[in-house]
């Protein structure tokens, strides 16, 4: 008995690490299965489950299987040594039937799968032959270990979707992301079968060992390639869904900086928490404790201990996700937005439930409504686990939610103690929640049996924590208190002073040490009775804090304090050191002011004040607001008051702005107010003037009295308005409002007024934004400048000077009149105010960008259009996802793409010829095959039988290109016969040729339909395993589930005329001959032995073929003279005038002075214009590049590298190239005036563009709402008619389509859109 093989270290890891990557997936239950199963158990299982889909009505070719499981058989027996002593053998074949079983409850999942596993059986088939001949090299192990892993990766896979939670709902999406996997999987074993065919043929070791190092290259690349794509296509999606959700993240960002930046400037003031064995218990990974309670007073660090939870959970990989509560921004209160902020966080942990929600609800169209974003949380939170062997955990954390709405309150408790409700198991997932607020009866009774920490109870912990924290603070008095020779000793008394008077409350520790940094004292003994003295309560402590800030303050200081203190409480979003100065100035209602408001009135209150990291000033903490608005303060505030004040504010600031940004203002003098921070204010007040306007509308009293300040003031602003820019009200904004604010009613007695008003709210509104951005689109699909159209009203005119005024200084290194300081100053301040978002009600209309790229790239999440999500797509936005899912399905289709075959029905009485050839993308007839096998193929090549209906049409017979230096080679050779498989689907057998290249299982078939003795005349066709398939194309991409008969050879022609004779000799394209000898016997087909068996074939794919002319080459058939277009290039192929290629060209040996490219260069440059113009049968002449020499030119060029030594590369002339593809080939190309045929270029821009106005028509709301869906077809083709009118009209008036400007293209379509309001009265 021969000895085994040694086996290979590397090929034995290689199986162990794929063996253990699937087994840390599986289930221990489904794991224990696995070990004990059979091949022969799993193809029984696979006929039990179509047995049972036959009786449910659903029956599936389940036999598609069969070729995978004989492959299975044939690899398992040769890896059989390689897994000796392992428990690795049968998981390549136990994960299927278990998939099957459980996908088999889904019929649309079931087929993918079917589908994916039948694609994988194609490269198992020869192991039968090469198997055991090389078992023994160890580079040959290797490759087995390869396939071994790349089988056990498409398991992983398909576990993983039939086992996931929801997998149903999420089947579709997620298979479609795995769809390009996949297809790498599948590349990698094709490279690798033609590995094993290389390295069987002792003469190519050399080669194949470095194809080798080629393929481990290639697959790093392709894994990280596929991984960037994917990465990528989730970004695009994730930016789709947050336009969809109307969603701005910057404020949850900032407020959780803020906080968190508090943290960390006192470390360890948080670390008792963890040690807490309630939160400790939280904490773990368990389902007990799914909902907590943090609860505590004002200012005892809750918000705090929630972001060191977060950061801790975080820094420790666990997946948590929070949502913040803040006076601060309004956003953050409300219901909708934390619905929104959990969903994102939770999307950015999974990119198939990015998918997911992009396919449902974005392309869906679904609105984001409260109830559709509830169902949409519970279900991502039920399906965010990937891995079916354990449980998922996901924690949330809430903070502040006291301070939302009572019965949002109630809402966000019931919606988290429903998401925590579910218990853990494997492949689900537990949510546990922690909510943080102060104690309310909405929360107590929500929450009343839920475990609670509340932080009254924990006074020691927190003593300590405050004593820390005072010890930290103290350090920056150490100098002071050095002079005043203070001891440690004391010093640590008055720490722990504080931190027994402050009783558990940071917020008051933190004030205390305020007060001891600020005052005077000369001993430690005076410190302490200080501290003792001081208000127990907060309320009390904030009194006397405003009374030492008020002491000998006249009543007119103490109303600039009241008013700084009540813009700090009420403004719109939190104000800017600058702002704030600009704000208050324009208070007064004073449009003349000439200086800012000193600095220091900030000071004055500033211990109830903190400058935050983003220089924005707020209160210390949410109480002070609290407290300023009771009766017990001195200085109360009121909100009605208040928002009255900042009216003014505004449009006092934008009257002054009519002054200072007109045309006629001193330059210089402008530049310096606007660098002072005079009008820093002013793109807040061009924000929220109308809103504070329409607030103060009182709708019970009726309108507001015609002599309020804002009223006055507001009339004041429309009359200048009109008096300096009443031109710039276009007509789009005097049209009639469509859904504007209803408070607006009460200003039509002032007419000019609301006039401006109107404009105001319609001229940054989201129709306008789109006009602006949405760019027109070339012919080749790029995109055009974005439009800028005019200001429809004053006020954003306004705007513009003002930030055009801004952008300027911020270029400037030094101004005159200006001190460094304060030119820096003034660009660490309004740098963000130069570039806003022009849509009114964004947060970012007021808060800005850095740039105006990051602007722009914001701008267009507003967009209501879809735009493709797949990498490196230049295409515009769609108006419908039915236009977007076209565009995907055409372009960016992970799927294989359909074959072109044409079929010829059969007939015993018909005669015919097929002159077959080499198809040289086949692996399975590499002439690497084993001798013997190659010796059987030439046994059966002789003679074969076939009949084929007589095809009347001669038109649409095809004569396949054969290359010269193909003919060349063939004439000075032996021919040489590869092995033929038999041409039945999915069938792997090698046939002996004797009968139709079929093998003796399925020759059975044929001769059952031959008994029927059709006649030439009969319509009956014949059964598709017999339907004789002529291919023309190098590539085979027959899906595995559909017929591939005859894939072994590549037809030539099927010549069926009865006067063959005479043709006695066809010329072939780059004057290669090839002889068909005319045989009348029935049925016989000689093989020429005049034609290469390695001559490349025809590439096209659909469209009708050149006419089979005698002694005229196939290239000058398809040659169209276009006088216009040969005005733009030489006969060799070089461009006239400054055009110029956008891939390298250069001259082919011994081909004259004509200019060639690399056919993978068009394709990388041309993508898929390239592909599908090749599969509708384009033809380029092109030259195949075959022996070492020619590569080796190519190389020493630098077009071309060595990895691409043992592939096909073909040439062809830049002049075929430009005459078909125009200006896609030239840098900055343009459709028509880049084009060769300038007709064609001129219909297919005219079809392009009356698409895109089809689209916008047919995706108009007013018109869905308003005719059904039968109808809307017809008024939309009504409208498209008078459109494609119009057009033609400009285009005969401008020269030519592509000369009509893009406002043009508007006013076409809004012609269209009036002629249909006008007939149809909608």
């Amino acid at each position: 008995m021969p000895l085994p093989p040694p086996i290979s270290a590397p090929a034995r890891q290689t199986i162990k690490a794929a063996f253990e990557d699937l087994d840390r997936t599986i289930t221990p239950a489904d794991s224990r299965d696995f070990r004990v199963s059979t091949l022969a158990q799993v193809r029984d299982a696979a006929l039990e489950i179509e047995r049972q889909l036959a009786a449910r009505g659903s029956l599936r070719n389940m036999r598609r299987l069969m070729p995978l499981f004989r492959g299975i058989e044939h690899y398992s027996k040769v890896i059989d040594v390689l897994c000796n002593g392992t428990p690795y053998l049968p998981w390549i074949w136990a994960p299927i039937a278990l998939i099957l079983r459980v996908a088999s409850e889904y019929v649309d999942a079931f087929e993918q799968i079917i589908k994916g596993y039948s694609q994988l059986a194609e490269s198992l088939g020869r192991f039968e032959l090469l198997g055991n001949a090389f078992l023994g090299d160890s580079e040959f192990q290797q490759t087995l270990a390869v396939f071994y892993a790349d089988i056990l990766q498409f398991h992983k896979h398909a576990y993983k979707f039939v086992r996931r939670s929801g997998w149903k709902l999420l089947f579709l999406t997620t298979w479609g992301r795995f769809q390009r996997r996949f297809d790498n999987i599948l590349e990698d074993m094709k490279r690798h079968e033609a590995l094993i065919d290389r390295e069987a043929n002792a003469r190519n070791i050399a080669e194949s060992k470095e194809m080798r190092q080629d393929i481990r290259r290639w697959r790093e690349q392709s894994l990280e390639q596929v991984s960037n794509l994917d990465g990528e296509e989730a970004a695009k999606q994730y930016q789709s869904i947050i336009s969809w959700l109307n969603m701005d993240e910057s404020d949850q960002l900032a407020i959780f900086e803020s906080i968190s930046a508090e943290g960390r400037k006192h470390p360890g003031t948080c670390s008792w928490v963890l040690k807490n064995p309630k939160i400790s218990s939280w904490l773990q990974s368990k389902p007990d404790m799914s909902v907590l309670w943090l609860q505590g007073t004002p200012g005892s660090g809750k918000s705090v201990i929630s972001t060191q939870l977060v950061n801790f959970m975080q820094a420790s990989n666990m997946f948590v996700i929070h949502h913040f509560c803040t006076y601060l921004y309004t956003s953050s209160t409300t219901y909708e937005q934390i619905l929104k902020s959990l969903l994102m966080q939770l999307l950015r942990k999974d990119g198939d439930l990015v998918a997911h929600v992009y396919e449902e609800f974005v392309l869906g169209k679904k609105s984001p409504t409260v109830p559709a974003l509830e169902r949409l949380l519970q279900l991502l939170f039920k399906s965010i686990s990937n891995e079916p062997s354990k449980a998922e955990y996901v924690w949330i954390i809430l903070d502040g939610l006291d301070e939302c709405e009572l019965e949002k309150q109630a809402r966000v408790v019931s919606l988290m103690n429903q998401v925590a409700s579910d218990r853990s198991s494997p492949g689900n997932t537990t949510c546990k929640v922690l909510i943080s607020s102060r104690t309310s009866s909405i929360l107590s009774n929500c929450l009343r049996k839920k475990q609670t920490v509340s932080l009254s109870d924990e006074k020691d912990c927190l003593e300590e924590a405050i004593r820390q924290y005072a010890s930290q603070r103290l350090q920056s008095l150490e100098q002071k208190f050095h002079q005043l020779h203070i001891s440690p000793g004391e010093v640590d008394h008055i720490v722990r002073g504080i931190a027994k008077k402050a009783d558990g409350m940071f917020l008051y520790a933190r004030l205390v040490l305020d007060y001891l940094s600020t005052n005077i004292f000369y001993s430690g003994d005076e410190i302490m009775t200080s501290v003792n003295q001081l208000p127990e309560k907060l309320g009390d402590f904030y009194r006397k804090i405003l009374l030492q800030i008020l002491t000998h303050l006249d009543i007119r200081s103490e109303n600039r304090v009241k008013s700084i203190l009540s813009w700090i409480a009420f403004a719109k979003r939190p104000l800017k050191r600058l702002e704030l100065l600009s704000a208050i100035t324009f208070s007064s209602g004073d449009p003349e002011v000439t200086n800012l408001v000193p600095e220091y009135i900030l000071d004055i209150c500033g211990p109830l004040l903190e400058e935050r990291g983003d220089t924005t000033l707020t209160f210390i903490h949410v109480s002070v607001k609290e407290f300023l608005q009771t009766p017990s303060s001195s200085l109360t505030i009121t909100q009605e008051e208040s928002l009255q004040e900042h009216g003014v504010a505004t449009v006092s600031c934008l009257l002054s702005g009519l002054q200072v940004f007109s045309k006629v203002y001193p330059e210089q003098a402008r530049y310096l107010r606007v660098i002072k921070g005079l009008h820093g204010f002013h793109v807040y007040a061009t924000e929220f003037w109308t809103e504070y306007l329409l607030s103060s509308v009182k709708f019970p009293r009726g309108d507001p009295e015609n002599t309020s300040p804002l009223l006055v003031l507001a009339c004041k602003l429309a009359d200048t308005l009109s008096e300096t820019s009443s031109p710039a009200i276009s007509e789009e904004a005097k049209s009639p409002p469509n859904g504007l604010n209803d408070r607006m009613s009460f200003l039509r007695q002032h007419p000019i007024l609301y006039e401006h008003v109107e404009a105001a709210l319609k001229g940054r509104s989201l129709k306008r934004l789109e006009a602006e951005l949405f760019p027109e689109t070339n012919l080749d699909g790029t995109w055009r400048s974005p439009k800028k159209l005019a200001p429809l009203d004053g006020i954003s005119a306004m705007l513009t000077v003002y930030q055009d005024t801004v952008r300027s200084l911020l270029d400037q290194h030094d101004y005159p009149g200006v001190t460094a300081e304060e030119l820096e100053l003034f660009k660490s301040q309004f740098r963000t105010s130069a570039f806003t978002c022009r849509l009114k009600s964004c947060p970012r209309a007021t808060l800005g960008f850095e740039s105006e790229k990051h602007c722009l790239q914001h701008e267009m999440t507003h967009i209501r259009r879809l735009r493709c999500t797949a990498a490196d797509c230049k295409f515009p936005p769609f108006v419908s996802p039915q236009a977007l899912k076209m565009h995907t399905s055409k372009y960016h289709s992970h799927g294989l793409l359909p074959k072109s075959i044409r079929s010829i029905q059969v007939s015993p009485k018909t005669i015919g010829i097929l002159v077959y050839q080499k198809n040289p993308s086949d692996t399975r007839q590499n002439e690497s095959l084993p001798q013997k096998a190659d010796q059987k193929a030439q046994e059966g090549q002789a003679k074969r039988k076939l009949t084929v209906q007589h095809n009347e049409d001669s038109s649409n017979s095809a004569l396949s290109s054969v290359d010269q230096s193909a003919t060349d080679t063939a004439s000075s050779t032996t021919p040489q016969f590869f092995p033929i498989y038999c041409s039945f689907p999915n069938c792997v057998n090698i046939t002996d040729e004797s009968f139709n290249s079929l093998c003796a299982a399925h020759v059975d078939h044929y001769q059952a339909f031959a008994k029927k003795d059709l006649d030439l005349e009969s319509t009956e066709s014949a059964p598709s395993t017999l339907q004789t398939i002529v291919e023309t194309s190098g590539e085979d991409l027959t899906p595995p589930d559909e017929p591939s008969v005859g894939r072994n050879v590549t037809s030539l022609e099927v010549l069926a005329d009865e006067n063959l004779e005479q043709m006695a000799k066809l010329q072939l394209p780059e004057g290669t001959d090839a002889y068909v000898t005319s045989t009348l016997t029935n049925g016989q087909i000689q093989s020429p032995t005049s034609t290469s068996p390695v001559a490349e074939p025809n590439l096209s794919v659909f469209g009708p073929p050149p006419p089979m002319t005698p002694g005229i080459s196939i290239e000058k058939l398809d040659d169209e003279w276009d006088e216009e277009g040969e005005k733009k290039i030489f006969h060799t192929g070089r461009l006239s005038g400054s055009r110029k290629y956008r891939c390298p060209t250069f001259l082919w040996p011994n081909q004259g002075d004509d200019l060639y490219m690399l056919d993978m260069d068009c394709r990388r440059i041309l993508k898929d214009q390239y592909t599908q113009f090749i599969q509708r049968g384009g033809w380029l002449a092109p030259i195949h590049v075959k022996s070492s020499d020619e590569k080796r030119f190519l190389m020493t060029q630098t077009l071309f590298y060595h990895a691409y030594s043992y592939e096909y590369v073909t040439i062809v002339k830049a002049r075929n190239v430009f005459r078909q593809f125009g200006h896609r080939v030239i840098e900055g190309g343009r459709p028509v005036h880049d084009d060769y045929r300038v007709a064609d270029a001129r219909k297919q821009l005219k079809d392009i563009k009356m698409m895109q106005i089809e689209d916008i028509l047919s995706g108009n709301d007013r018109i869905k709402k308003r005719f059904g869906i039968v109808a809307r077809r017809s008024v939309v083709q009504a409208a498209k008619l008078v459109s494609e009118r119009h057009l033609d009209a400009k285009a005969t008036a401008y020269g030519g389509i592509e000369n009509i400007p893009n406002d043009e293209i508007a006013n076409i379509m809004d012609n269209a859109l009036a002629h249909l309001e006008q007939t149809y009265k909608f």
